[in-house]
């Protein structure tokens, strides 16, 4: 088996190339510790996928632009690995693994780092979180990962991936029920809607308010009218499904406008802390924008 020497890769190089904080940072810093380490040609027969690569699914076309990249330019730079058995199995980039086998190449240059099933979990996860998009379920099931093998709490994680405690807590919502997982893989609904029929805890309820959403019949701010109006009353669940259908017809419309003013009415910016700010700065701007946007339309 042949080694080379290459240059190595720095704290700033790899912080920038990799788009990551944290643990990939701190092993980028331990590069500069070193002005060179050893690269083995590895079959790519022998490299596997990190097993805590969160993402399932892989744009075939995406491989094969970047095939036909290393086919003309090669194969930039060097993948790091840790030894399992016979197999090395890749710490990232499975995808420029996918498409060094179909660009026709028999060996890649590799780096063999002694790495715990933590680091390997960590990497995975804040590298394709940082890199690229990952589906809202596969983003979900990437931060239960880290709930479930290494006692992550939401906060830990927001802070790992740099993300705020309302967006992980939305993700994870997600994975509470079945039906809403599927929901959202296969007719795109959005991950703020399907948290408000996360806290529907009634499954007869939950699943027709459910088909209602994929039907286009009813949205989030519909959901959040319907559940607050429940709060204190009692009302057959057939009058409460149809409630959901009425809340976007022009009559009910300006009653959830006027429920919405009074809510902010009774917010006091003070109590916004550091941890919502962003996601608030957010949902304000956007909310102060369809509302101009609507108010023009109802002027003209």
């Amino acid at each position: 088996m042949s080694k080379r020497k290459r240059a190595s890769l720095t704290g700033a190089k790899a912080k920038e190339s990799l788009g990551a904080m944290g643990l990939l940072a701190h092993i980028g810093q331990e590069e500069t510790q070193h002005e060179q380490r050893d690269i083995e040609e590895i079959p790519l027969a022998r490299l596997i996928p990190n097993p805590y690569q969160p993402r399932s699914i892989f744009d075939d076309h995406h491989i094969e632009e970047l095939a036909e990249s290393i086919k003309e330019h090669g194969f930039y730079g060097h993948l790091w690995a840790r030894q399992k058995g016979r197999k090395l199995e890749i710490v990232y980039g499975e995808r420029r693994l996918r498409a060094a086998k179909l660009a026709g190449l028999e060996t890649l240059p590799v780096e063999i780092r002694e790495l715990s099933d933590q680091q390997m979990l960590e990497i995975a996860i804040t590298e394709n979180v940082q890199r690229e998009n990952l589906s809202p379920v596969e983003e979900a099931k990437a931060y239960q990962q880290l709930k479930d093998e290494l006692s992550y709490t939401v906060r830990a994680i927001a802070q790992k991936i740099g993300k705020s405690v309302g967006y992980v807590s939305s993700l994870l919502s997600l994975l509470r029920y079945p039906e809403i997982q599927a929901a959202v893989e296969e007719h795109n609904i959005p991950v703020r809607t399907a948290e408000e029929l996360a806290k529907i805890k009634d499954e007869n309820e939950r699943k027709e308010l459910l088909q209602q959403v994929i039907d286009g019949e009813a949205d989030r701010q519909s959901l959040i009218a319907y559940r607050k109006g429940d709060e204190n009353t009692e009302q057959p669940k057939e009058e409460k499904g149809e409630r959901v259908r009425n809340a976007n017809t022009p009559k009910a419309q300006h009653v959830v406008y006027a429920k919405w003013l009074r809510s902010l009415e009774k917010h006091n910016v003070e109590t916004i802390t550091d941890e919502t700010r962003e996601d608030t700065i957010q949902a304000l701007e956007q909310l102060v924008s369809r509302a101009s946007n609507m108010l023009e339309q109802l002027r003209s």
